[in-house]
C-alpha cells in the first residue's frame, strides 16, 4: 500500500517529507529524496532497511552503506 507523503516514519537526520518521502515499506522500502547535500545520512536510511540508490541527477556523494545502482543526470 502507498504511504502518503506526510505519515512516511522519521528518519534521524531527515525531515520527512522535505528532504525524502516514503512511498512504501513492503515487499521492499521505497522513497524518493531531493539532492543530498554533504553530511548526509546515509546511515540513517539504511537502517530502515534501504539497500540501492537509484540517482537521477548524478550524485557526487558515496552513498555507503547504501550501493548505487543507477547514476545518471536524465
Amino acid at each position: 500500500m502507498l504511504i502518503p507523503p506526510d505519515q512516511g516514519p522519521a528518519i534521524e537526520g531527515l525531515s520527512v517529507p522535505y528532504d525524502v518521502y516514503w512511498v512504501l515499506r513492503t515487499p521492499a522500502p521505497l522513497a524518493g529524496m531531493r539532492l543530498p547535500a554533504s553530511g548526509w545520512p546515509w546511515e540513517a536510511l539504511h537502517a530502515h532497511g534501504f539497500v540501492h540508490l537509484v540517482s537521477l541527477a548524478s550524485c557526487k556523494q558515496d552513498p555507503a552503506p547504501l550501493k548505487k545502482v543507477f547514476d545518471e543526470r536524465l
